[in-house]
């Protein structure tokens, strides 16, 4: 299961970055804001259209791994991007397939992984 997610919100806890607890609406909106910052995406984007950025991001370090690009270089396009690096992290530690059928399933399948870990992490 994608841990990207809850290792990202359990870093901005301990950082002091957010809170543990969400009281309000816009409270729950500067929650989403801290974690768009920290992965470089712009404020004001709701859980919906972050949770998409994370899963295009899933589907494309996915593909690159099913697609024989080594971790290291997967590591090195992701940068200082933490939850980048995170979601390689979860992408090379499933199989690299051979057929086209099962690299397109497990691109799918990790990114809707990522998607679904996403949207229940920042729903809490």
């Amino acid at each position: 299961m994608p841990r990207t997610l809850a290792k990202l919100t359990a870093l901005l806890i301990l950082s002091g970055a957010m809170s543990p607890t969400l009281a309000s609406e816009s409270v729950e909106q500067a929650m989403l804001d801290k974690v768009a910052a920290a992965s470089g995406m712009p404020a004001g984007l709701s859980r919906p259209e972050i949770c998409s950025e994370f899963e295009e991001l899933a589907r494309g370090v996915m593909s690159g791994r099913q697609n024989g690009v080594p971790m290291s270089g997967a590591i090195n396009n992701a940068g200082n991007n933490k939850p980048a690096r995170l979601i390689v992290e979860d992408a090379y530690e499933i199989n690299r397939f051979h057929s086209d059928k099962m690299k397109r399933r497990a691109i799918e399948e990790f990114s809707t992984q990522q998607y679904r870990s996403c949207y229940q992490a920042l729903a809490k």
